[in-house]
């Protein structure tokens, strides 16, 4: 039962998994919030058995993720509509460029007031249950250069945290609209050994075709512009987040 709407819905237990990384985690479950191709075996999605109710407003959902640790709550989905709460303005679409994953076109990726990336164009997808922003390993290692991060670790990068104020700003094109993502905005600043680092929410990875080359705007960004899933229209929807 997803709050009051009953779901019969087929799932697959985990009964073994690697120490590494579910030894850190802190959530029960992945819930699937792709479009039905994406599905294993066919099976019917979550959010496909609530549109086959009729009962939704919108046939829509939306994501809002706390960008405040501490704060309660961590974040909201909401189904058949958005929650005002937490965002300011209007939303701004973009329509879907391949259904499967969410999946919309990039213009550019800027690193101050310089598009350094995607300048041909891009794909770039939308994903709620990606931590960091995530491309193309040999872009990102090029970003990582120019703000002057170190790589603490295999695809881990790290900034002095005094240098953080200065750091530039990260833009994505997309739909003719810039969303920045400023330097406090891309780090996550983190206590190891009694001492804080500031860890850079950027990865490279190389997805191969024909899925890839692609793009992964995760939580980092979702964090900033909250993000409305529009299955009827074919179109995901950005607001500045509250």
């Amino acid at each position: 039962q997803v709050s009051d709407i009953p779901i019969i819905q087929v799932f697959a237990e985990a009964t073994a998994l690697p120490a590494f990384p579910f030894i850190f985690a802190r959530f029960d479950g992945v819930l699937g919030m792709g479009y039905p191709s994406q599905a294993i075996d066919g099976i019917t999605p979550v959010f496909d058995r609530i549109l086959s109710q009729q009962i939704l407003k919108e046939d829509v959902f939306s994501v809002y993720y706390s960008r405040n640790a501490p704060l309660k709550p961590g974040g909201e989905i909401i189904f058949g509509g958005s929650d005002p709460a937490y965002y300011t303005g209007d939303f701004h679409y973009l329509n879907v460029s391949k259904s499967g994953y969410w999946q919309i076109s990039m213009k550019g990726v800027s690193v101050g007031a310089e598009i350094l990336f995607c300048k041909e164009g891009c794909s770039v997808a939308i994903d709620t249950g990606a931590s960091y922003v995530t491309g193309p390993a040999g872009p990102i290692s090029v970003l990582m250069k120019a703000i002057g991060a170190a790589e603490m670790a295999e695809g881990e990068y790290v900034v002095d945290c005094d240098q953080v104020p200065q750091l530039p700003n990260i833009s994505f094109h997309l739909g003719g609209k810039i969303y920045v993502l400023s330097g406090s905005a891309y780090i996550l600043r983190q206590s190891q050994y009694g001492e804080d680092i500031c860890v850079v929410a950027f990865s490279g990875m190389d997805i191969p075709p024909p899925t890839g080359p692609l793009w992964i705007l995760g939580a980092s960004f979702i964090g900033h512009y909250y993000t409305k899933f529009d299955r009827r229209n074919n179109r995901i929807g950005f607001a500045t987040a509250r």
